[in-house]
């Protein structure tokens, strides 16, 4: 087995080897955790745009969970004894599974039987493509409900011969529409070897819907694809455009992306839906290729749309996606300029949530 593996943030790596070091000489984990806290750069933005670059989730998750030591351990103390116990046992063990892929897939592989799975294995599963944890994935989802999406969105990236009949159960099953929805994506990549007909339900109407859509699909033409209306194909088309979003950066392939994204935050603002279209939308405009981007801005109606979209996220989001707008320098700022000069953009006295935020990170830089 190989020891080493490609993560792209070169400085975030440096850095995890620094933690793994300092680790080794503390005297308790919660002493371990304000080493890390106390070592972290002063532009840890820095390290987020880094892990934005290359689509590097696992990097990116890291840079979160440093951010995230850094409240807890260091501004966030008015935790009773008990909560605070648990959140620096949680950090820690978090932590830990970080170090052990920076430092190379035999440390992570030789820790990884012997502990619960967890949400940060799914990522770095997936993006390593360790196609040896499909079984262990496979078993977890029925042992463990609460990481059944996470380790969806991790299968659906494999095309192992027995995630079939695994996808055919989900889809057939009473799982969570979001689940379901995520085993069509994984069905589509078996191709003419899984017939949709057999998903139909007469009784379910919107489910028949969502499985015709999935099946007429045209995974090598997406720009062929119609914009559905129905709630659950358009997370058909969201969750396809996640998993497969290094492929989106032709002027049609971006078009009919967009389009899409701009119809799901209109139909499931306020549904049952909107936490996973928050998440997987951000997903793809955080690692979309930031040339992609530049091409939609340059198109006034394009842009327009790309501007009203950003507005859809609460404003929890707004750091995170502020981070990645401000690697298109000022083009972001021009194209809003060029917009509400035209009266393509009218923003009324309220404006846009995600519009005032950039611009007043762009200020504070100045």
């Amino acid at each position: 087995m190989k020891s080493t593996v490609h993560l792209p943030g070169a400085r975030i790596k440096e850095f995890a080897l620094i933690c793994n070091d300092k680790i080794k000489s503390s005297s308790s984990k919660l002493d371990a955790l304000r080493l890390i806290a106390d070592g972290v750069p002063s532009d840890l933005e820095e390290f987020y745009l880094n892990a934005f670059e290359e689509a590097d989730e696992i990097s990116l998750s890291f840079v979160e969970l440093l951010d995230q030591i850094i409240f807890e351990i260091i501004e966030n103390t008015q935790s009773d004894d008990s909560v605070r116990e648990y959140i620096v046992e949680n950090l820690h063990a978090r932590l830990l599974i970080y170090l052990d892929i920076f430092r190379g897939k035999e440390p992570y592989a030789s820790t990884i039987n012997r502990r619960m799975l967890t949400h940060d294995d799914a990522i770095i599963i997936r993006q390593l493509h360790f196609a040896e944890f499909v079984p262990l994935l496979i078993a977890e989802y029925y042992e463990q409900p609460g990481l059944s999406t996470s380790i969806l969105r991790t299968l659906v990236s494999f095309d192992a011969k027995e995630l079939l009949n695994f996808y055919y159960n989900i889809a057939k099953g009473e799982n969570h529409a979001d689940e379901k929805v995520l085993s069509l994506v994984g069905l589509k990549r078996f191709g003419s070897r899984f017939n949709f007909e057999n998903l139909r339900s007469p009784e379910n109407g919107e489910y028949s819907a969502l499985i015709g859509y999935a099946a007429s699909f045209d995974s090598a033409s997406v720009c062929m694809n119609s914009v559905p209306e129905d709630p659950y194909s358009l997370l058909f088309c969201i969750h396809y455009i996640e998993m497969n979003i290094g492929g989106f950066s032709d002027m049609p392939s971006l078009t009919w992306m967009l389009r899409v994204l701009l119809a799901a935050c209109n139909c499931v603002r306020d549904g049952s839906l909107a936490s996973c279209i928050y998440k997987s939308v951000c997903s793809i405009l955080v690692f979309i290729d930031t040339d992609g981007l530049r091409r939609l801005l340059h198109d006034d109606e394009l842009a327009a749309g790309l501007i009203r979209m950003l507005d859809f996220f609460p404003r929890e989001y707004f750091y995170k996606l502020g981070i990645k707008i401000s690697s298109l320098e000022n083009e972001f700022i021009r194209a809003i300029d060029r917009l509400t000069t035209s009266g393509v953009l009218p923003l009324d006295d309220s404006g846009y949530g995600i519009v005032n935020y950039i611009l007043w990170r762009s200020a504070s830089e100045l």
